[in-house]
């Protein structure tokens, strides 16, 4: 959802460069601003991600894939994370997803639905309703 738009921006971005808009772009050099265009997109895309992570955690609702797979994570008090603990816990866990194999030998419980990030920021996934 989020990585199309990025696309998108680096055709226009050509666009805007030759005047020939193409969806298809190939070329055998790099030109000039390819540096930034690909560090302004890829933040943009990690800040994006972040935002549709933290957002459903600051209203207690699942994000629109996490309700499609049955399951929200929620605070085990049950009120909403602060806005630091909510960013800072979906980068923790974009970190445990992206080395998945050290986060299957780090500490979890099934049972209670908690990986080792939900231990530090008191959180755990449940199915819904």
């Amino acid at each position: 959802m989020i990585f199309p738009v990025s696309g998108l921006i680096v055709t226009l971005w050509e666009w805007k460069r030759t005047g020939v808009f193409e969806w298809l772009i190939e070329r055998t050099e790099p030109a000039r601003g390819d540096a930034f265009l690909f560090g302004f997109s890829f933040i943009c895309s990690i800040a994006a991600l972040v935002v549709y992570f933290t957002v459903p955690l600051l209203r207690q609702r699942p994000s629109p894939g996490a309700c499609m797979l049955g399951y929200q994570v929620v605070s085990d008090e049950g009120t909403a994370l602060t806005p630091v603990h909510a960013i800072v816990r979906t980068l923790f866990a974009f970190l445990a997803m992206g080395a998945w194999f050290i986060t299957l030998f780090v500490f979890r419980n099934r049972k209670k639905g908690k990986l080792w990030f939900d231990y530090v920021f008191h959180t755990r996934a449940v199915t819904l309703q």
